[in-house]
């Protein structure tokens, strides 16, 4: 029983250590290492070093897979040039298995004495220190826990039913090739699988060649680990997912050979080297790791450009992907900001007709089936977000003054283009959640509202494309201020609703539309030769009104 509870004790402080040094280095790094990640990807070499940086501060490479994949995701960081963090990032795990081959235990109690005294003092508390306080912690937990787990685990060397199991599966590589794969998955985390091999190795309660197939699956076990993680993406953010599951699949197919020939046919090869440079046994598998981990990066970066072919046919980019994807930017057009500004004119004349897409999802007559339109306000949105950005480097270049008014128009429309997506998404909600008879007046006048917006914003379409001045005019007319004639609207229905459904959506509704018609007005204001002129509201809107 003591041996039991000195294991399990151990294995829950070497777990907490875990937990704390992973938590607390990704909250010091936080901001700084999501920085490191956007810069640190000019070349292959300069993403490995942040790859294999963020590893060693994280200890997961699942933890750095799902921060690639959030910073891709958001349009940051370029996925081909992400790859290379997430390959590299499992060499930088190869820290704490090389730190735990090395007797620290005189150094962990140091640790814990000392977070122990910070507490006190309540150093814990400062939010400059906290999380430093926090990893040492850590640190000192895991490797005392590592220490509890060598002293509890010695005497089962010595009981008959440890030597025989030890026996039976040093007969078969394959079971315990098999148990790292699922021990990693349980773990989510090689490092942490091969670190408690270590330990099991170095009190002889593992025989190496037991260990080495252990520490191969484990590699094997994270990738998956990964993999199945991610299986809720698509598209892009699910490459990088598949990258890593690659990335583990190669090194092993790598090394398992050279194992088969070095046990099988006594051929001296990698653990014939590891032996004759280190007496240690569990300083022995730590290498190994830390070769295993290498191996994998190097074969995946010397085939990365087949590899990603072939993934990135395995895994098209979504709708959603293309929708929310600018079509006509690229930085090398800051260098001619005349044509930089005509590059902004196009992908806004791409997302306008999201919003009579948007509108599509509630009309009666629509002839096509349209994208859900939260899914189009949010590619918008990453869109105008893009161009936002474009748009402040632009203007950091010192363009002419014309050009210069030409992009703050553009700001200001883009700003506005935002407020017309939010602003139709709210009102195609609102008319989507009416639940009233189909025949009632706020559902024609909902219809009429739906049926007027999609035709003005079709104008606005084809007025932005075709810069015809009687269009425009004849638009800016429609759009002129209508209070009066949307208050006899509520009025009107006020007078006969029957239920508080009815009172309490009119006002809502009418004033998104109001809101709507008014966005629409003032981004015409700002295109080029704006006029205005007297006019009338859409036909069916009017009837509604009446």
């Amino acid at each position: 029983m003591d041996i039991v509870a000195a294991i399990f004790g151990g294995l829950g402080l070497f777990f907490i250590g875990v937990k704390l040094i992973g938590a607390n280095l990704r909250q010091m790094g936080g901001q700084r290492l999501r920085a490191l990640m956007t810069r640190g990807t000019s070349s292959l070499w300069s993403a490995g070093l942040v790859g294999t940086l963020s590893g060693a501060l994280t200890q997961s490479t699942n933890a750095v897979t799902f921060i690639v994949i959030s910073l891709v995701t958001a349009g940051v960081v370029e996925v081909r040039r992400a790859v290379p963090i997430v390959v590299w990032a499992n060499v930088g795990t190869s820290l704490l298995v090389l730190l735990a081959s090395v007797d620290m235990r005189v150094t962990a109690l140091f640790l814990v004495g000392v977070t122990g005294v910070l507490h006190h003092m309540d150093i814990d508390k400062s939010a400059r220190l906290r999380h430093l306080v926090g990893a040492l912690l850590g640190i000192g937990l895991l490797f005392l826990g590592l220490n509890l787990i060598k002293t509890g685990a010695a005497p089962l060397q010595s009981l008959d039913i440890a030597r025989e199991f030890v026996a039976f599966s040093a007969d078969s590589h394959f079971i315990a090739f098999l148990i790292g794969t699922l021990l990693s998955l349980a773990a989510q985390s090689s490092s942490t699988v091969s670190v408690i091999a270590v330990t099991m190795t170095s009190i002889g309660l593992l025989q190496p060649e037991q260990t080495v197939m252990i520490v191969y699956g484990a590699s094997l076990g994270s990738g998956l680990s990964v993999w199945f993680m991610a299986a809720g993406l698509a598209g892009t953010p699910k490459r990088l997912a598949d990258v890593q599951l690659f990335t583990k699949v190669i090194g092993v197919a790598v090394l398992l050979p050279l194992f088969v020939l070095e046990v099988g046919l006594g051929v001296p090869l990698l653990l014939h080297a590891l032996d004759a440079a280190l007496a240690a046994p569990g300083e022995r598998i730590a290498w190994l790791y830390l070769v295993v981990q290498v191996v994998s990066a190097l074969a995946v970066s010397l085939v990365m450009t087949p590899l990603y072919a072939m993934i990135e046919r395995a895994t098209p980019p979504t709708t959603e992907e293309e929708l929310a994807r600018p079509h006509f930017l690229y930085d090398g057009a800051l260098t001619d900001p005349d044509s930089a500004t005509a590059l902004v004119e196009r992908e806004h004349l791409r997302l306008l007709p999201f919003l009579t897409e948007m509108l599509d999802n509630v009309r009666v007559d629509a002839t096509a089936l349209p994208h859900h339109y939260r899914t189009l306000q949010e590619s918008g949105r990453a869109v105008t977000a893009e161009v936002d950005a474009f748009l402040t480097e632009l203007m950091a270049t010192a363009p002419s003054r014309h050009t210069l008014e030409s992009v703050i128009h553009l700001q200001n429309r883009n700003e506005i283009l935002n407020g017309l997506l939010d602003g139709v998404r709210d009102l195609v909600a609102l008319i989507e959640s009416l639940d009233g008879p189909a025949d009632g007046r706020l559902a024609r006048l909902a219809e009429g509202i739906g049926e007027s917006l999609h035709a003005l914003l079709e104008e606005l379409v084809e007025e932005v494309a075709s810069h015809d001045p009687d269009r425009r005019s004849t638009l800016l007319a429609i759009t002129m201020d209508r209070s009066d004639v949307m208050e006899r609207v509520r009025r009107t229905i006020l007078g006969e609703a029957h239920g508080t459904t009815e009172r309490s959506a009119l006002y809502p509704l009418t004033m998104l539309f109001e809101r709507n018609v008014w966005l629409l007005r003032r981004y015409l204001l700002l295109l080029p030769d704006g006029a205005t002129a007297p006019g009338d509201l859409p036909a069916r809107l009017q009837e509604a009104a009446d």
